[in-house]
């Protein structure tokens, strides 16, 4: 998640989480981050760890756990061309670059937390493949 709050939601209807009753009309502010960082739902949460999207057929499975661009009809109207852009930028810099860890082990994903979240310093060693 780069946004570390979501935008109020209204609850349109009655409903009962963990025990406790929201009516409807509340105001309500989801956060997505509690169930991405989740160790219950997730393996090593905290790394970047693609094998969990890969079937055994070795192709991508969708996680619907996973709301990058939030749900429903408040979803991010940015969502279609942002795949794009990540899909362009990403399938140019692997075609022209070689990316490598400087040690063995990756660094963890610890983040700095502002207005957005972004990752905290790491050393990584980028080769041209030209």
């Amino acid at each position: 998640n780069i946004v570390t709050i979501n935008f109020t939601r209204k609850v349109s209807a009655p409903v009962k989480i963990e025990g406790y009753d929201i009516p409807a009309g509340t105001g309500v502010i989801p956060q997505f981050t509690i169930v991405h960082k989740d160790e219950k739902e997730f393996e090593r949460p905290d790394y970047f760890y693609p094998e969990r999207h890969i079937d055994e057929k070795g192709e991508f499975v969708k996680d619907p756990r996973i709301t990058p661009f939030s749900v429903g009809k408040r979803s991010c109207l940015g969502e279609g061309p942002a795949r794009m852009e990540l899909f362009l930028y990403f399938t140019s810099f692997i075609q022209h670059l070689t990316f490598s860890s400087p040690t063995k082990v990756p660094p963890p994903l610890n983040v700095r937390v502002s207005f957005t979240r972004s990752p905290s310093p790491y050393k990584v060693i980028i080769e041209s493949r030209d």
